[in-house]
């Protein structure tokens, strides 16, 4: 039987009642509507004027607080079974972590497979019965069943979030996107500091089962957002700087009877390795940042960092100040303002800097005022890379592809994340170092990575000036 060839050349035309138009018109188009209507896009008036986005983010916001207020219920409701367990404790950080790395082989392709507008809905929609029913657990017994449906409930949110992140270019204009991603990863870290506190209080006074009803209310609410979001007309990709690698028009041959989703995206990446070198980019911050955040619980409950009050008062300004941190630290760097490749590179790698001068803080101090200082660094810091290295992917990968990329980049994080924490307390309990030896390991750490990706950037710039410039294009069903 002979094996066809298909020719595939990547492309970027927009089909709409006009005719099909190229990438570049249809921004041209967008951007004469604008300009007629007086609308800027910025971090609100993007919320304001663009509805799709505003449902995206409305739902995601509520669902990402409460799920706070199911990791609270459920550690109480584990410690209640079987006070000062800690390793149960362990296990469900690990549960939550798990599916990402286990269901690499899926998600990604699901993500490019299936409509992301739909696919988001019947995510939240299965994660809202999986929550409900945590509340009916009450006995030992059952024990293992609940950490089942907090398996399954993680297993839709790693579905869903390449899902969702792959959306946004179906649903904002160039000019939008980088609004969209920053607040989306704002409103994330708000989230963090706020729901955590909202979702203890509300345990304590309501109990926990109402905190599992609260979240699985918040998933229909989320479902229900998705529901009324209309996409813009089909678009490969939105580009925002300029791609001198080929990657967005190189006619390229393949067997499509060899291709699977995997391998698809296997040699996407290896044929363009800039992309693999930005969807590590967290992967290899979470090697310094991840530390930090058992640093900080340890601290929590040293009496010289009781100023402010007892270790739950204290441990709520630390949440607090990682979320504020979190909110300004990609306001002082002017990657945000001028988006290019390179400096979205460069503002990524200068956060590196920011979490060896939060360690060399945490390790030479015991002032509260400095320990926050140190905090809010390395909280801006590590935020600047999520956004940055969120920026690179979805401004050049294009989005038939981008799901799995994404997924990629989220399971090697995650997985690396659980690595690190569980080293980090190894370290406290099992070899008993010091919170000084282990933030000095974590600053060298630091300095390694700045300088591995200071070798990169130079490196990565050289490529750009090398390659000619040239045009976004994109055709065909299929990328390799």
């Amino acid at each position: 039987m002979k094996k066809e060839n298909t020719y595939i050349e990547l492309s970027d035309k927009v089909e709409g009642n006009e005719g099909t138009r190229t990438s570049f018109e249809q921004t041209v188009l967008e951007k004469q509507e604008d300009k007629k209507s007086g609308y800027t896009p910025g971090f609100f008036s993007i919320i304001f004027h663009n509805r799709s986005f505003a449902l995206c983010w409305i739902g995601e916001t509520l669902s990402s607080m409460g799920n706070w207020f199911t990791l609270i219920a459920f550690i109480d409701t584990v410690q209640q079974m079987y006070p000062g367990n800690l390793i149960l404790v362990s296990l469900i950080l690990i549960t939550k972590m798990a599916p990402s790395a286990l269901l690499i082989a899926v998600i990604g392709s699901i993500a490019d497979k299936v409509d992301k507008r739909q696919g988001s809905i019947i995510c939240n929609l299965l994660a809202a019965i999986t929550t409900f029913s945590m509340a009916f657990i009450k006995s030992k017994e059952l024990l293992p069943v609940l950490y089942f449906l907090l398996f399954v409930q993680n297993a839709l949110y790693a579905i869903y979030d390449p899902l969702r992140r792959s959306l946004f270019p179906l649903i904002v204009s160039k000019d939008e996107l980088r609004y969209a991603t920053t607040i989306d990863t704002l409103s994330w870290s708000v989230m963090a500091a706020v729901g955590a506190s909202i979702g203890g209080y509300f345990a304590s006074y309501f109990g926990t089962t109402l905190c599992f009803y609260v979240d699985g209310a918040t998933y229909i609410v989320a479902a229900i957002s998705f529901f009324y979001i209309k996409m813009k007309p089909k678009s490969e990709t939105i580009l925002e700087y300029e791609d001198k690698s080929g990657a967005q028009d190189e006619v390229y041959q393949t067997k499509h009877v060899c291709c699977t989703d995997l391998i698809e995206a296997y040699y996407f990446l290896k044929k363009y390795p800039h992309f693999l070198a930005y969807a590590l980019l967290k992967s290899t911050g979470s090697l310094s940042w991840n530390a930090a955040d058992i640093i900080y619980t340890r601290l929590s409950f040293d009496e010289d960092y009781h100023t402010f009050g007892d270790s739950d008062a204290t441990l709520g300004i630390v949440y607090g100040m990682i979320g504020l941190g979190c909110l300004f630290g990609p306001f002082m760097f002017p990657s945000l303002i001028k988006q290019s490749e390179t400096t979205l590179l460069y503002g990524s790698i200068v956060s590196f800097l920011f979490y060896f001068t939060g360690y060399i803080i945490l390790m030479t101090t015991k002032n509260i005022i400095l320990f926050l200082i140190a905090i809010f660094v390395r909280s801006a810091g590590s935020n600047i890379i999520w956004i940055n290295s969120s920026l690179l992917l979805q401004f050049g990968v294009p989005n038939r592809i981008l799901g799995r990329i994404l997924a990629f980049e989220m399971s090697l994080f995650t997985l690396l994340c659980g690595s690190i924490q569980l080293f980090t307390g190894y370290c406290y309990d099992v070899l008993n170092l010091s919170t000084q030896l282990i933030c000095f390991i974590s600053s060298v750490i630091s300095l390694v990575l700045f300088i591995f990706w200071v070798i990169y950037y130079k490196y990565r710039v050289k490529e750009i000036e090398r390659k000619p410039e040239t045009k976004i294009k994109v055709v065909g069903d299929v990328l390799l």
